[in-house]
């Protein structure tokens, strides 16, 4: 406060020199501008020692030091299929989906709209009204056939939780039978063939293949489905607009929107955490909590640990983030579709243009954006697990001196196999055998029968594909109410000793040596 005490307007930059480049910096006087301008001496793929002759040029945001451009503009072609996809979407794909989706919404949620309220006002702050919000609170995932055992595995997990305000997008037929089959309660489920027709049903062999960018573009698309639904508010915010003048004629106070928690499949919840009972420095019970304390943030993303030039300036992960609905933010989602089915797929990246984005919409309209700090009481993920985590990962889960994170996020993985494979050394996975996808190239595919083809094409026997003495038949013959604990990887951390097993990066030491 001292320091700007006399200033009236505040400009800050937000800048990181290249390690092993010398950065200059030049802070002109001209009109203003939110955006910093790059010149560097390189092209793509020339070594650094040869580039010193080369004049200044100007580089885009996304230019590596080794002169690798993260981000080139989409092809025609990109923006040819862009032009249509986007065209059948908001004329008719949109208002299908709307219209299918508010009873859903309607449904979860009924319990407060239709709260009685008295006409008192008291408890009803006016002068914090602005911001016009509700507190509907949802969390919502997407899955495809591919990773329907990971879907699986959280939900096995945490079906025991509260689930009412978790809104699954199944992009196939066989995903929404199968997650509807499971007959947890609560849990809202939905599908639509033509809206989702472009998704892969397949596992993605790797980060940033064909399959991984179709799902990414279903991310996209479902928190602008819901940011556009605007439903009868709380007791609360009706006896806001009741009562408090400088709102009642106001956008988004007659009708609320839905503040959402998006979470990739491959996130699992510490149910015993959220089910210990509150003490006085933590209410935290329910995952939607743990972004109680951020009232004036837009969006909240998890830390993802990448620390380059194509995730500046958040270095957030979109697989666990919070976003809030208002102006600012409906806005954001819709400017995110326009470039959804190009950009997007021109990066192979849902995290890189979302940050990018939001950084440009933070300097256009004042998007509040946070990146949680690298906590592990409340997330741990990839990062930690693969990168700089050994010693706080054998704190946490072997020695047991620090405590346990809310939530596990196994990103920074190659593909789906190897998700499951770390999630099993880790203790983090629920899902039987017989129901855990086979890779396509599996030597033991031709030997196994999918459990879930199997279900899925007799379901003509009521007795034998829905109900198990009363009881999911999915549920009974694919949930383990233990972890199932098996050993891939010596050199990554596990919650029982793997020394015998082989190692995924071949010089790496054995996790149980460090």
């Amino acid at each position: 406060e001292e320091a700007t005490e006399n200033c009236d307007s505040l400009n800050v930059i937000s800048t990181k020199p290249f390690e092993g480049l010398h950065q200059c910096m030049a802070i002109i006087g001209q009109y203003e501008s939110q955006h910093i301008l790059r010149y560097m001496r390189n092209r793509d793929n020339v070594p650094l020692n040869e580039t010193a002759s080369m004049s200044l040029e100007r580089v885009g945001r996304n230019r590596r030091k080794g002169g690798i451009d993260e981000l080139k503009p989409p092809n025609m072609a990109q923006q040819e299929s862009n032009w249509k996809k986007l065209s059948h979407y908001f004329s008719t794909l949109l208002p299908q989906a709307k219209e299918e989706l508010k009873p859903i919404l309607r449904q979860m949620f009924q319990a407060s709209i239709n709260e009685d309220y008295t006409t008192a006002s008291d408890g009803i702050d006016c002068a914090n009204s602005n911001e016009l919000l509700t507190k509907h609170q949802l969390i919502v995932m997407v899955c495809n056939y591919g990773q329907v055992d990971l879907l699986l595995n959280f939900l096995c997990s945490s079906y025991t939780m509260d689930l009412s305000r978790v809104l699954i997008f199944c992009t196939d037929e066989k995903t929404y039978r199968i997650v509807m089959e499971l007959d947890i309660l609560g849990l809202q489920v939905y599908y639509n063939s033509v809206l989702f027709q472009s998704v892969s049903t397949d596992a993605a062999k790797a980060y940033g293949d064909d399959v991984f960018v179709s799902v990414m573009w279903a991310k996209v698309v479902v928190i602008h489905l819901i940011q556009q639904i605007l439903l009868p508010n709380d007791s609360k915010q009706r006896k806001r607009r009741k009562y408090c003048s400088n709102i009642r004629n106001r956008i988004y106070d007659s009708d609320g929107g839905i503040d959402i928690l998006f979470q990739d499949v491959d996130v699992i919840w510490n149910k015993p955490k959220f089910q210990q009972a509150p003490t006085n420095t933590t209410s935290i019970t329910h995952p939607l909590d743990l972004f109680q304390d951020y009232s004036d943030i837009d969006i909240i993303l998890s830390e993802d640990g990448a620390r380059n030039v194509r995730y500046a300036p958040y270095g957030g992960n979109t697989g666990f983030y919070y976003i809030k609905h208002n102006t600012r933010t409906v806005w954001f989602t819709t400017s995110f579709v326009y470039v959804s089915g190009d950009l997007m797929k021109r990066a192979k990246s849902h995290q890189q243009i979302f940050v990018q984005l939001a950084s440009e919409h933070a300097m256009m309209y004042g998007l509040k954006v946070k990146t949680l700090s690298k906590t592990h009481e409340l997330l741990l993920g990839g990062y930690e697990y693969h990168m700089h985590g050994s010693k706080l990962l054998k704190d946490i889960y072997i020695h047991k001196t620090k405590p346990e994170p809310y939530i596990f996020h196994m990103c920074w993985t190659h593909n789906r196999k190897q998700k499951v494979q770390f999630m099993k050394q880790m203790g983090f996975w629920y899902v039987q055998n017989q129901c855990t996808m086979i890779e396509e190239d599996d030597k033991n595919k031709n030997q196994n029968t999918l459990f879930f083809e199997t279900i899925l094409g007799s379901n003509n026997d009521e007795d034998n594909h829905k109900k198990n003495n009363g009881n999911s038949f999915i549920r009974s013959n694919c949930c383990s109410y233990e972890p199932i604990i098996e050993c891939s990887y010596s050199d990554k951390p596990s919650v029982i000793p793997c020394r015998d097993s082989p190692k995924l990066v071949k010089n790496a030491p054995i996790f149980w040596d460090l």
